[in-house]
């Protein structure tokens, strides 16, 4: 939503304050010059795909695998506030 948002340059919907916009585009919208909400959206793809590894029980998908890449995640978040 808030990478369409801001492709598009539609205004977003805030629940709570009254300007998201202020926050999404401003200079602390991006890490290292990549937007947010790609690592975000990455994140949460990641987590989809082990989820529905765990309820189908897929042979195919080692889900092992994904606990390195959960706990590179972790450790790259925190470096980055506490580095900000």
């Amino acid at each position: 939503y808030i990478y369409y948002s801001k492709k598009y340059n539609k205004k977003l919907h805030c629940i709570i304050g009254e300007d998201c916009d202020e926050v999404v585009k401003s200079k602390y919208g991006k890490t290292f010059g990549i937007e947010n909400t790609i690592p975000g959206m990455l994140y949460y793809a990641l987590i989809f795909v082990y989820g529905a590894a765990i309820v189908l029980k897929s042979k195919t998908i080692n889900t092992s695998t994904f606990i390195p890449l959960d706990i590179i995640s972790k450790r790259v978040v925190f470096w980055l506030q506490q580095l900000f």
